[in-house]
């Protein structure tokens, strides 16, 4: 599998269940990405998360963003949008859109829109210029 087969990268616990272990898989991935809920994946498991803070769980009912316009944010991209923005994830899986990033890239952000599910952000600084994007 070479990585630009990859739908998406997410961290989650294992849960047993009934006798069986189960995944689940944010509803973020589904939202933003090219997952389908009826068709069936192929998984890889990783090395486990290493930190110092117990896992938790994203937010699902958030009465506010976690985020204002204006606000300046480190964030790594995750992933890439339908229209080829970059994804960060923030405080409880929030979702922020990011112009001219690739996945991995690690950027300075300012927060320019914020609405109910996601907000959207331009570089700052720490980005690389569109000449140096390639493909993913």
């Amino acid at each position: 599998m070479a990585v630009t087969d990859l739908l998406a990268v997410f961290s989650a616990e294992i849960e047993r269940k009934d006798g069986d272990y189960v995944i689940s898989i944010p509803e973020r991935e589904l939202e933003v990405g090219d997952l389908d809920s009826n068709a069936v994946y192929r998984f890889g498991v990783l090395d486990p998360v290493e930190s110092s803070e117990p896992a938790t769980k994203p937010e699902s009912n958030r009465s506010t963003p976690p985020v204002d316009e204006g606000d300046t944010l480190e964030v790594e991209i995750d992933s890439k949008g339908e229209e080829g923005d970059g994804i960060a994830y923030v405080e409880g899986g929030y979702v922020v859109f990011v112009p001219n990033t690739a996945i991995g890239d690690v950027v300075t952000v300012e927060v320019v829109s914020v609405g109910p599910r996601f907000a959207r952000a331009e570089p700052v600084a720490g980005t690389p210029s569109d000449s140096d994007i390639e493909s993913v």
